[in-house]
């Protein structure tokens, strides 16, 4: 086995969840115009003095403030200062002439309530130096963490995808942008709905108290009707959900309403992008889903690819009108807006003959005549290049010259490159997309950028970092420290080491060990299980020190254990459940062997996937003493089928709220539904192994879970009960997939899982005394028992030790 270099553990106390807690992020920064003052959203960290439920603790923008920092003198000011009221300001934008910023508040006024009841536009003048709200109107938000609400990308030009118009990088985008000086173009709600961060979970409280005053009443039925007939482009919830587009005017305080755009707001962005001249705004918003049926078994797990949507163009400065168009056959399912031509005469946009299709083609729309026509015909783009995280796909050069990014349609699994389009014929072309040079160490993260000046973060476990470079490192300047508190920690050492899966196969783990790790000591050891994951080095996601809550692993390193993170590869035939114990069980066999863990104190943890894993696991081997179950899937059939947890409020377009049904085939790999191969969704659904498992088990779960139902939990939980074997449920109410909305919750799941490891393992502390005594194969897999003895070869330095399986 090779050991990489550890990352050494300090000096101070081990990490506790209150240093967990007392973390801080940073959301984004914008640099002014003139370079000088940066724009930087810090989050406040957890305190008594917040208010939380609305989404996850760590990404929550309503406990952020607005800093403002002098790149000239190193002057640092809070600028918002919303820990009293409990408001969050995030998402700044400057002004052109850098005298104003505009941001997003829920920063209360007059009557309203602490923490504030929706999410505004408000202004800072750096003339006056005062705070205001520009509009009572309730802001479209994009939803943070999982399945976004009201997903939205408004640009202006050229700057599609561009991190400019961002509030968080990969999270939020911005719903309003500057078209000069002095006025702002506004994506807002209609007065009688609210902004998505209010009603991600809050919509079905507030109308549970409306169905308990209509049963009160006894007038009108409570019923809520989901019919296969009905379109959602006819619905009468989807007349409800809309975008009002409105001109903001920070000068003369004046609001235009330009138009009312039909929006469905669970999946697919709404896309819309100003022209070159600010005379034109092109809109793509999705207008319901395309029915399921249509879309086929190898439909692309992308919100855009599975809604249907409507193209328009708004007039700015004329009569404001809508142009709504029909597109011709070859683009009948748009999927986005690319880029204006340099002139403002051409928009191109991607889009699919059928829904089928899991290739997307390019095209461009004339503004003068609204003809379409292809980009580069033949070259597609494909199901890795559609959505949030897609690279530059399409550059216009000189003379209307375009270069497109894609692949042959006739060879759709060759690797993309860049072609030219020659009155829509393609041909390849040697065009590269060049970035300039930022002087960014590559765990740094760039938030913004102005001529030669970046401003980027960079987490260590020392302190969050944020920096300014120019174009030589010479120029570079640390703006602002933040979590100072971490270099204070005794970090848990972490080490790569290699193994060889059960079928034979190269694999890496991660392993972190306790905070002051004595060599030759046996640890009992958690192992962090997550289908899928392949570990590289020791600076993956799963060993970042700034990962909240109970995914903190480093947390469970503090109390004593050895943490192992097993590479889990992922066939893409069988189904997940015969795989679980291919990178797992091997990975325990190398550290027992290397001496670190204790091969009768292991316990199991993962959740979502990981949940499921745990399950899985647990019905397939005995060699875990304890095991903890989060958020997982225990019924394949039944998550497939499902409807969202928090439907209730969202009328009869509630059926098509849930993503999950894609996800199960394409994400998990299931490849089909299970009204087409229902025994593969048997086979591999834990609910159906119940009987098997023997071992401790805890089941954590939200009752808003919108991924796994809690109903996947109870049902697993009974099973177990049935049958008289130990089990132990913890539902969280109003918590959603990573119970993680309430710091409260958070600690409580937290403790939940220790005890419960704890009583399991630690009750083994002197398994040392007769270890001689009990075979090492009394606790391996029924699976494993079933096949033939083999050996496990392990190496360390010039050691080399034979593990029995």
């Amino acid at each position: 086995m090779t050991i990489a270099s550890p990352i050494s553990s300090l000096i101070a106390s081990p990490v506790t969840i209150d240093d967990v807690f007392e973390t801080t992020s940073i959301d984004t920064a914008a640099i002014s115009p003139d370079g000088n003052d940066v724009a930087v959203v810090v989050q406040r960290p957890v305190s008594a003095n917040e208010i939380f439920g609305r989404t996850s603790y760590e990404v929550d923008p309503s406990r952020s403030d607005i800093w403002i920092i002098s790149r000239s003198t190193g002057e640092k000011r809070n600028l918002t200062r919303g820990e009293e009221a409990a408001a969050g300001f995030w998402c700044p934008k400057w002004s052109p002439d850098g005298k104003h910023l505009a941001m997003l508040s829920t920063m209360p006024t007059g009557g309203e309530p602490r923490g504030g009841n929706s999410v505004r536009l408000y202004l800072y003048s750096t003339e006056s130096g005062k705070l205001r709200r520009l509009s009572e109107h309730p802001m479209l938000v994009q939803t943070r963490f999982g399945a976004s609400l009201n997903a939205v990308n408004l640009t202006k030009s050229n700057s599609h995808g561009d991190a400019s118009n961002e509030c968080r990088k990969f999270e939020e985008n911005a719903p309003f942008v500057w078209l000069d000086d002095a006025r702002i173009m506004a994506l807002q709600m209609p007065d009688d709905r609210n902004s998505a961060l209010f009603t991600q979970y809050g919509l079905s409280a507030e109308h549970a108290q409306v169905v308990k005053q209509t049963l009160r009443e006894g007038v009108e039925p409570t019923s809520v009707v989901s019919d296969t007939r009905a379109t959602n482009q006819n619905t009468d919830a989807l007349k409800e959900h809309a975008v009002v587009l409105r001109i903001i005017d920070t000068r003369r305080g004046t609001e235009k309403a330009l138009a009312r755009i039909p929006n469905f707001p669970f999946s697919g962005n709404l896309d819309a992008s100003i022209s070159p001249d600010g005379s034109l705004l092109a809109i793509l918003t999705p207008i319901g889903v395309i029915p399921p049926h249509l879309l086929g078994h190898d439909a692309l797990n992308v919100p855009d690819a599975i809604v249907e949507k409507s193209f328009a163009l708004v007039g700015l400065r004329t009569e404001t009108k809508v142009e709504w168009l029909k597109l011709p056959s070859a683009a009948r399912y748009p999927i986005d807006l690319l880029e204006w031509s340099p002139g403002g005469n051409t928009i191109a946009f991607r889009a699919r003959p059928d829904p089928a299709s899991t290739r997307v083609g390019f095209f461009k729309l004339s503004i003068d005549d609204l003809t379409v026509d292809a980009i580069a015909a033949g070259v597609t783009s494909g199901a890795g290049e559609v959505g949030f995280f897609r690279r530059p796909l399409l550059r216009w050069g000189k003379a209307g010259a375009v270069f497109v990014r894609g692949s042959a349609a006739d060879q759709p699994e060759s690797e993309a490159q860049w072609w030219q389009d020659y009155d829509g014929e393609a041909s390849r072309s040697d065009f590269v997309f060049e970035e300039k040079n930022a002087n960014v160490p590559q765990r740094g993260e760039i938030l913004d950028n102005n001529l030669d000046h970046y401003v980027w973060q960079e987490k260590t476990r020392t302190g969050l970092y944020l920096r300014s470079s120019g174009s030589t490192p010479e120029n570079n300047q640390t703006l602002l420290v933040l979590n100072k508190h971490l270099a204070n920690v005794s970090w848990g050492e972490s080490r790569i080491f290699e193994y060889h899966g059960e079928a034979g196969q190269s694999l890496k783990g991660l392993m972190i060990l306790p905070p002051g790790y004595e060599a030759g000591k046996r640890y009992p050891l958690l192992v962090w299980v997550y289908p899928g994951t392949i570990i590289r080095s020791a600076e993956g996601y799963w060993n970042d020190p700034y990962l909240p809550g109970i995914y903190n692993l480093q947390l469970f390193a503090a109390k004593g254990y050895a943490i192992l993170v097993p590479s889990m590869p992922l066939a893409r035939e069988g189904g997940p459940f015969p795989q679980m114990t291919i990178g797992v069980l091997p990975a325990i066999d190398a550290l027992v062997a290397l001496g670190i863990a204790d091969d009768h104190r292991v316990g199991v943890f993962g959740q979502s996937f990981g949940g499921f894993a745990v399950d899985a696991l647990l019905a397939q081997t005995d060699r875990f003493k304890a095991g903890v179950s989060i958020s997982g899937v225990t019924d394949w059939t039944a998550l497939h089928a499902g409807f969202d947890s928090a439907w209730s409020g969202w009328g009869d377009l509630a059926k098509d709220k849930s993503a999950n049904a894609i996800l199960v085939e394409r994400a998990i790999r299931f490849g089909t539904p299970p009204f087409e191969d229902p025994e593969l969704y048997f086979q591999n659904s834990p609910i159906s192994h119940v009987k098997e498992i023997d071992t401790p088990l805890l089941l954590a779960h939200g009752s808003m879970d919108i991924r796994a139902g809690v109903q996947q939990a109870q049902q697993f939980f009974t099973e177990m009960y049935r049958q008289g074997k130990t089990a132990r449920l913890v539902t969280y109410e109003g918590e959603g997939h990573s119970i993680s909305n309430s710091p409260a919750n958070v600690r409580n799941l937290f403790d939940e899982i220790i005890s419960w490891f704890d009583t399991y393992l630690n009750s083994f502390a002197d398994a040392r005394s007769f270890r001689n005594d009990i075979s090492l194969a009394a606790s391996r897999s029924r699976s494993a028992r079933a096949r033939r003895v083999n050996s496990t070869q392990v190496t360390t330095g010039n050691s080399r030790a034979t593990t029995a399986r």
